[in-house]
C-alpha cells in the first residue's frame, strides 16, 4: 500500500534527512571515543576540553544530537505520511510521543550554553568564572536529570510505534521495520546497571540499519509519486 502522490516532497524530505543522519553518526562515535573518561561533571574540566578542543565538545555534550533531532522530525512525518492509511494507531502514537520528546532534548542539552559560559570563564574576573562554574554544573546535572530521561525514553517509544506501522506496510522492507523496533528497545538498556552503556551503543548501531533502510525506502516513495500521479 502505497501513501497519496501530495506527500512525496516529504518523501523526499525524510529520505534525505535520513541519509544525512546515517552520515552524522560516525563523527558522533569518533567523538565519543576520544571523550577523557575523567571529565565526569567537573565543570572546569569540561571548560578546558573546550577550550583546546570546541568543536569535538560540543560532539561529545550531545551538541550533534540536536541536529539529529531536527533531523529525525523530517524523518518521522514522512514516516506517518506513509503508514498512517495502513496502521493510523501506531502512527499517531509515534508523531505525538517524538512531538513531546524533542522538545524535552532541547531543553535537556547542554552544549551550546556550555560553549557559552566557558567564553565567559576564560575572559571573567574571579567572581564572574565562579559563577559560570556554577551554572555549568547546573547545566551538567540537568543534562541527565528528569527533562533528559523523559525525552530519551518516549523518543524511544516513537521510534518503536512508527517501526511497528512501517512493519504492517508494504511500502517498507520488514528487516528494517525490525531494526527500528529492536534498535529502539535496545535503547532502554541504558538502564540497565553496569551494561547499559554498551547495550546502549548496540542500540545506536541497530539504528544505522534503520536509518539505512528508511532513507532508501522513503527514496522509492518518492521517485513512485509522479508515474502514480499521472494514472
Amino acid at each position: 500500500m502505497t501513501s497519496e502522490p501530495s506527500w512525496s516532497a516529504l518523501h523526499w524530505i525524510g529520505s534525505v534527512a535520513a541519509w544525512v543522519t546515517v552520515a552524522l553518526i560516525p563523527v558522533q562515535l569518533v567523538a565519543f571515543a576520544i571523550q577523557p573518561v575523567a571529565l565526569g561533571e567537573d565543570a572546569v574540566g569540561w571548560f578546558d576540553f573546550i577550550r583546546d578542543s570546541p568543536w569535538v565538545a560540543f560532539v561529545a555534550l550531545d551538541g550533534l544530537l540536536v541536529v539529529d533531532y531536527m533531523l529525525l522530525a523530517a524523518i518521522m512525518a514522512a514516516l506517518v505520511a506513509a503508514t498512517w492509511r495502513v496502521r493510523p494507531a501506531w502512527a499517531l502514537l509515534g508523531i505525538v510521543t517524538f512531538a513531546v520528546a524533542a522538545p524535552a532534548f532541547f531543553a535537556s542539552n547542554p552544549a551550546a550554553e556550555m560553549l557559552e559560559l566557558q567564553g565567559r570563564y576564560e575572559v571573567g574576573n574571579e567572581t564572574e568564572r565562579a559563577s559560570a562554574i556554577q551554572s555549568a554544573e547546573t547545566l551538567l546535572v540537568h543534562s541527565q536529570g528528569t527533562t533528559f530521561h523523559a525525552s530519551y525514553i518516549l523518543g524511544s517509544f516513537a521510534g518503536v510505534f512508527v517501526s511497528l506501522a512501517m512493519l504492517a506496510s508494504t511500502s517498507f522492507n520488514r528487516v528494517g521495520a525490525w531494526a527500528g523496533i529492536v534498535g529502539n528497545l535496545l535503547g532502554f538498556g541504558l538502564y540497565v546497571p553496569k551494561v547499559g552503556l554498551v547495550i546502549s551503543a548496540l542500540s545506536g548501531l541497530v539504528l544505522v540499519l534503520w536509518f539505512v533502510f528508511v532513507g532508501r525506502d522513503l527514496l522509492r516513495l518518492a521517485r513512485a509519486r509522479p508515474a502514480l500521479s499521472s494514472r
